[in-house]
C-alpha cells in the first residue's frame, strides 16, 4: 500500500485517477483518458467535498446518516441523529448508528424529529474524551491487523 491515511477526512479530494490506456490504444486515439473513480471517496461520492465542507463548518449538524454523525463527532460538532420511523410513526432503531454514539458516549443526541429541537441545547462532544476513545479504537485495530 503506497498510503496510508489517519482519518477518512483526509481521503476526501484525493480522488485516483486511472489511466485508460488500452482505450487509448484500441480506438487510436491521440488524447490522454483518464477516469476519476468517485467510488474510492470514503462516502462513495463526488459530493463528498460539499457534504464534509458543510459538517466541518456548520454550527448545529441534524443528519440521519452515518458519515454524517461520525463527521460531526470527528469535528467536535454540536449535533443530533434524527432516528427514522416507520409508516406508523414508530421509532427505527439504527444499530449501527446506536453503536458508534455507545462507543462515545453520545447516545443521548439520537432522537426523534420531535426531539430535535430540545437536542440543540445539547454541547459538543468533548474533544479530549472523543479523541482519547477514538485513539484507543485505533490502537486495537493496529493491533488487531498486525496478529
Amino acid at each position: 500500500m503506497e498510503h496510508i491515511y489517519s482519518s477518512a477526512e483526509l481521503l476526501v479530494g484525493k480522488t485516483p485517477l486511472l489511466h485508460l490506456q488500452k482505450i487509448e490504444t484500441e480506438y487510436a486515439l491521440s488524447a490522454r483518458i483518464l477516469a476519476k473513480l468517485e467510488c474510492f471517496n470514503p462516502g462513495g461520492s463526488a459530493k463528498d467535498r460539499v457534504a464534509l465542507a458543510m459538517i466541518r463548518d456548520a454550527e448545529y449538524v441534524v443528519t440521519n446518516s452515518f458519515h454524517g454523525a461520525v463527521f460531526a463527532i470527528l469535528f467536535g460538532r454540536r449535533f443530533c441523529i434524527i432516528a427514522g420511523a416507520d409508516k406508523d410513526g414508530n421509532t427505527i432503531r439504527d444499530e449501527r448508528l446506536l453503536e458508534l454514539l455507545k462507543h462515545f458516549h453520545l447516545e443521548d443526541h439520537y432522537v426523534s424529529a420531535e426531539d430535535a429541537m430540545r437536542a440543540a441545547a445539547m454541547p459538543a462532544p468533548d474533544a479530549e474524551t472523543i479523541e482519547t476513545i477514538r485513539q484507543a479504537y485505533a490502537e486495537s485495530s493496529d493491533a488487531y491487523l498486525q496478529k
